[in-house]
């Protein structure tokens, strides 16, 4: 079956091959038809202080490489009936460059192609102070979580610590790639159920008048963002606990309305990210590995509904979306939103080996081929809002109206939700 993939490389550097699950061929698909495209690419930048030693770092990402599979795997499709993940016994993903301009460094390597099937994981240092350190990480979603980010620079600085002060790593339990894959085949053969059917029956015009494929052919993400104060995230953690309600519930909301009071719609759709860190799997928090999945949110009655009744819709909707996340249904897949909500949860926690280290996110960048994408990151028990678009459809001017939009929204739910 897997003979073309077999015959290119040494099998002694094989560990596992494993065909992709449905989520990962959905975000395999654009790489697939279109040449060069970034979308499905990820670049994460973080600044770490308090590295003394790089040469240790480089040594603690090649045993993190070894505990887990994902840092070590290509993907192959071409002569293939269906894509892999070939995972191998080990693999260089790590290098050092020296730049003096970070941002210059982040626009190279961004616009540097990755051929998967060479690798889909690489992380690059550059030493910008002394014991500091920018560590950028690029990736293919399909093989990682926003999640697995933070799980990288957790296992990577506890690796580095016992190194330089040499004291005994001790690993967490790691789960496998193939047990994983496994449980969502399983899910993803759950019998069709109604729900789907129902939930997505009539469903609204797409907000814009343009083909989904012309999209993805000529996108290009820019990026917009502000950081909440720490006043502001307690003022909207409190508001949601009052009402009942998760603060994701809040966001996805909040987008709801900005999408109804900039374009008058009463019922939109648009993707939404979930987690998949609910699986019923030892270890599953602390997998580094692809456990996202996508799933359409509809809000609709919105000009007679309070924005109290909506947030409860949207929160007993989610708990039925959850359990029906893997649930293939021919009218799910007919569905295309141009709009996404992604609530990165991040762990709140690094817990870093040392008070002397320090992380802090530089830059996050995921071209994902939606027209507008709502980031919501959690870092540093605080939220960054970051608006996503594609510069070839929205203007700067037009997209800082929409991220105001938001500020004013979100502000206005936490201030009057319980009202």
């Amino acid at each position: 079956m897997y003979y073309n993939v077999l015959a290119k490389m040494n099998k002694m550097d094989i560990e596992d091959i494993l065909p992709l699950h449905d989520t990962q061929v959905a975000l395999l698909l654009p790489y697939m038809v279109l040449n060069k495209t970034k979308i499905g690419f990820e670049q994460q930048a973080y600044f770490i202080s308090g590295i003394k030693d790089i040469n240790a770092i480089k040594k603690a990402f090649g045993v993190l490489s070894r505990y887990h599979q994902s840092l070590r795997s290509t993907v192959h499709y071409i002569g293939l009936t269906r894509p892999v993940q070939v995972i191998h016994r080990q693999m260089d993903a790590l290098r050092v460059v020296h730049y003096t301009d970070p941002q210059k460094l982040l626009h190279d390597l961004w616009n540097e192609p990755m051929e998967l099937s060479q690798r889909a994981f690489e992380v690059t240092l550059c030493q910008v102070e002394a014991e500091k350190l920018l560590v950028i990480f690029r990736y293919h979603h399909l093989l990682f979580d926003g999640w697995s980010n933070i799980l990288i620079l957790r296992g990577l600085m506890q690796i580095y610590h016992s190194l330089v002060f040499r004291i005994p790593y001790q690993p967490t339990n790691v789960l496998g790639h193939r047990a994983y894959y496994s449980y969502i085949r399983e899910l993803s053969e759950m019998k069709h159920n109604s729900f789907w059917t129902g939930y997505l029956k009539n469903p609204p015009t797409p907000i814009f008048k343009v083909k989904q494929i012309d999209i993805l052919k000529k996108f290009e993400q820019s990026d917009l963002s502000y950081t909440l104060t720490l006043d502001e995230c307690s003022c909207l953690a409190s508001t949601a606990m009052q009402c009942g309600i998760t603060p994701a519930v809040l966001f996805c909301l909040a987008w709801a309305l900005v999408l109804k009071d900039l374009y008058n719609l009463d019922d939109v759709i648009f993707n939404i990210v979930l987690s998949g860190r609910d699986a019923n799997l030892p270890s599953i928090e602390t997998f580094i590995g692809p456990c996202i999945t996508t799933a359409p949110l509809r809000v609709w009655d919105m000009h007679s509904c309070s924005a109290l009744k909506l947030a409860q819709k949207i929160q007993n909707d989610l708990q039925h979306i959850q359990a029906n996340q893997y649930v293939k249904d021919p009218g799910r897949d007919a569905i295309f939103p141009q709009t996404m909500v992604n609530i990165q949860n991040y762990p709140k926690d690094l817990d870093l080996p040392d008070k002397h280290y320090k992380v802090d996110l530089y830059q996050s960048k995921y071209a994902n081929g939606f027209l507008l994408t709502l980031n919501v990151f959690t870092l540093d028990f605080q939220y960054i809002v970051q608006l996503s678009y594609d510069a070839n459809f929205f203007s700067k001017e037009n997209a800082l109206g929409v991220i105001e939009k938001v500020r004013e929204v979100v502000a206005s739910l936490v201030r009057d939700l319980l009202n």
